[in-house]
């Protein structure tokens, strides 16, 4: 009488912290928006889901930094001030800082920037009303992390749960036509997602406790079941691999590709020769990660031997 050995391919669930950059130089005018306007770094690969965000200022200089801000546009248009009339009026040399909710707030008025602080963003109150963004920026149509005029948004409250997959643009401008300065360095993003999903799925074995007449086929056969997740794209299919039983768990490879059908199940015979080792490898084609079951043993037998067993 025949058995089934069903294996489970496990999922895992995890965040994953990615930085990208664009080193290329914002030149800050003495008034108005900088050059490139925008700054953009593109973002591929990573999972829908933002969970955390900073981004940093390399190489940040300004004869008076309280004139500058800047304003993030995430790739579906979601928007946040990062800093406004922050960093005092007398000029500084390059340094570095981020923004990053896990900061303390910026220091308003006259207070100078700390080289490698971490900050809040943050926005203070230079002007009547909000900075003004020109297009293609954002104009005033932004999250306004305050204290001026009750702001009180957050990086992760704005851009949290957002797709992190694509173009990022980083606005610049000088609000006071009295000094210039650059962001020499260029930017960078830091953006914390899900890890990519892992597809469960089983494989069984359709023998006669792990045995077989040699020169039979037998049936591997079992199930993908699909993260819901959209960056998970169909097609997936389950690699069939098998190693001899004299040989050591490198020695896997993959004989056989059997491909899901539109419930996630699969199904192939083999014909079994000698005594092998299987296991399945659940492969996406999309961006969901591979995961390989444990793996069975089928003996292959004379026909007696196995029929006695």
């Amino acid at each position: 009488m025949a058995c089934v050995i069903a294996v489970a391919v496990p999922s895992s669930a995890a965040g994953a912290t990615t930085t990208f950059q664009n080193p290329s130089p914002v030149t800050i005018p003495v008034s108005g928006s900088a050059t490139p306007y925008p700054s953009s770094i593109v973002v591929s690969g990573l999972q829908r889901g933002v969970s955390d965000l900073a981004v940093t200022l390399h190489a940040f200089s300004h004869q008076s930094p309280i004139d500058v801000g800047s304003v993030l546009v995430a790739p579906d248009g979601r928007a946040m001030l990062l800093h406004f009339c922050v960093g005092g009026n007398t000029s500084i040399s390059p340094l570095t800082f981020s923004l990053s909710d896990a900061g303390a707030s910026l220091p308003s008025g006259l207070t100078p920037l700390a080289a490698g602080g971490v900050y809040r963003s943050t926005s203070h109150g230079c002007i009547p009303g909000l900075p003004d963004f020109p297009p293609p920026g954002p104009g005033t149509n932004y999250a306004n992390p305050g204290p001026h005029l009750g702001g009180t948004a957050t990086l992760i409250g704005t851009f949290g749960g957002a797709d992190p997959n694509g173009t990022w643009k980083l606005f610049v401008a000088d609000f006071n036509a009295s000094s210039a300065g650059s962001v020499a360095g260029g930017w960078s993003l830091t953006l914390t997602t899900p890890d990519p999903p892992k597809a469960d799925g089983t494989l069984t074995i359709d023998a006669n406790k792990g045995k077989v007449v040699k020169g039979r086929k037998v049936t591997l056969a079992g199930r993908l079941d699909v993260p819901s997740n959209e960056a998970c794209e169909p097609g997936r299919q389950t690699q069939i691999q098998r190693r001899l039983k004299s040989e050591d768990d490198s020695k896997f490879a993959t004989f056989a590709t059997a491909q899901t059908d539109a419930t996630g199940s699969y199904s192939l015979k083999v014909k079994v020769r000698k005594t092998f080792f299987y296991r399945a490898v659940v492969a996406d084609t999309g961006a969901c990660e591979d995961e390989t079951s444990s793996s069975q043993k089928v003996r292959a037998q004379k026909k007696k031997a196995a029929q006695g067993a």
